[in-house]
């Protein structure tokens, strides 16, 4: 089942589970918001100013649940004595079988190193957290996420193989771990062109993000034109109404003139 962004209530509930089917994620169109833009599947850290210590990027309505499925496979493990992973979804009030938000935190000593929201209603997937660690989620996760998306399927032990989760647990990560240029980290990782094969699947692959983006941005200037339409007719109705009450009132006005002539002749 398919669920309309322009839908979205209060929440009141809460999951603590995947639902492994994901139609409870699946959303037919996103709302538009009135909010920074930010690139298709990719992160660009000068968006923000950096005291924000947040990035976010924008996915499409098919692929959001599979965001959803990878960064749950690979960040949801079992707790240790340092790091634990929770994982919180808001429901719709109204329909509870529908998360509107999903919430990702990855805590180090009972201190949340990094946050991830996913935004159902809207595509928008934001990262909040230290902004060194940020950039190392995006250097070292980013792709390997994108990477699975673009697969559609999770490997097995995925969570196992994350080195960003070990890189929380090391107090020298930061100084150990080479932080990316400040501009942009692009979703292009040479670590996929393994072959001439997937070197040309990359490049279609990377055609339709581009597409994808550009559709994006004409739905969003779509439905900003037919909002201010729709003002302008709402607006226009009422100007109309006020005209009618006018010519009535006139109406009546005439007729008591004329009505007070002949009882005077």
């Amino acid at each position: 089942m398919l669920f309309t962004a322009e839908e979205e209530t209060a929440t009141t509930t809460t999951n603590t589970t995947l639902d492994e089917s994901l139609e409870r994620y699946r959303v037919e169109l996103f709302k538009t918001m009135c909010t920074k833009h930010v690139p298709l599947e990719e992160l660009n850290y000068t968006i923000y100013k950096p005291s924000s210590n947040q990035v976010s990027f924008q996915t499409s309505e098919c692929r959001l649940p599979l965001w959803i499925k990878a960064l749950h496979a690979r960040y949801i493990e079992p707790n240790d004595n340092n790091t634990n992973t929770t994982w919180h979804e808001q429901n719709d009030q109204n329909k509870p079988s529908r998360c509107i938000k999903t919430t990702l935190e990855i805590k180090y000593k009972d201190q949340t190193a990094l946050t991830i929201n996913i935004h159902t209603s809207t595509g928008r997937i934001q990262i909040q957290g230290d902004l060194n660690l940020i950039k190392q989620w995006g250097s070292n996760e980013f792709p390997e996420l994108f990477k699975v998306v673009n697969n559609g399927n999770v490997p097995e032990n995925y969570n196992i193989t994350s080195t960003f989760l070990e890189s929380i647990k090391n107090k020298d990560s930061k100084k150990s771990t080479p932080i990316p240029d400040a501009k942009e980290t692009s979703i292009k990782n040479e670590s996929y062109k393994e072959s001439p094969r997937e070197k040309s699947f990359s490049m279609i692959k990377e055609h339709l993000a581009a597409l994808e983006a550009d559709f994006v941005n004409l739905k969003e200037e779509d439905n900003k034109n037919i909002t201010l339409l729709v003002e302008r007719m709402n607006k226009k109705d009422d100007e109309i109404c006020l005209l009618k009450e006018e010519i009535e009132l006139l109406k009546k006005l005439n007729k008591e003139k004329q009505q007070a002539i002949s009882d005077l002749t």
